[in-house]
């Protein structure tokens, strides 16, 4: 009865399932994750390989179970702002920015390939979560440092082995995991 009734209106039924079964496969050829899948094989060769194994990391853990399934075209900028948000909310305030420089490429390259009509990811630092300010460790003052050497080498009770390496710290500048776990002949 419905093939009937698109005969009646001068619709071929078979051509109509034909460019709904198109329609459908070109919909899960255009979902985000298979855009940004094709994004990162053609940006691999550019990056260094970790860049690129971070790339994937952040889209397999945070914007292609958010985003996947669904086509790129019906991704509106308030769903970006919530998966980056949800980002945000777990302290993963460097992941967020990397994934919102992401999103924008992402959606950049589907903009020029004709898949979207705009970009929703531009702006989005706008309502980014702003990032506290950087602590410092702890430092010595150079005026301080006569007297904290003299202190060091005052003191009955410190173990040689750690008098040397606070002095090796001074002299070298390493990290201190550096020079814990370096061995006698380095």
């Amino acid at each position: 009865a419905d093939a009937r009734a698109l005969i009646v209106k001068g619709i071929d039924p078979n051509e109509q399932r034909r460019a709904a079964k198109l329609q459908s496969e070109t919909a899960r050829a255009n979902t985000f994750e298979a855009i940004a899948n094709e994004w990162h094989a053609l940006r691999r060769p550019r990056w260094a390989s970790a860049s690129a194994l971070k790339a994937r990391s952040y889209l397999d853990k945070d914007l292609i179970p958010a985003l996947g399934p669904r086509p790129i075209t019906l991704i509106e900028r308030t769903e970006l702002v919530t998966t980056l948000a949800s980002i945000e909310k777990r302290g993963a305030l460097n992941a967020a920015k990397k994934c919102r420089q992401w999103l924008n490429q992402i959606f950049r390259f589907a903009l020029a390939k004709g898949l979207v009509k705009y970009n929703p990811a531009t702006d989005l630092d706008v309502v980014a979560v702003h990032a506290p300010a950087p602590k410092h460790h702890p430092h010595i003052a150079l005026s301080e440092l006569p007297d904290f050497l003299q202190k060091l080498d005052s003191q009955p009770n410190l173990n040689a082995l750690t008098r040397s390496a606070i002095r090796l710290l001074l002299l070298t500048a390493v990290r201190p995991g550096e020079l814990r776990n370096a061995h006698w002949s380095e």
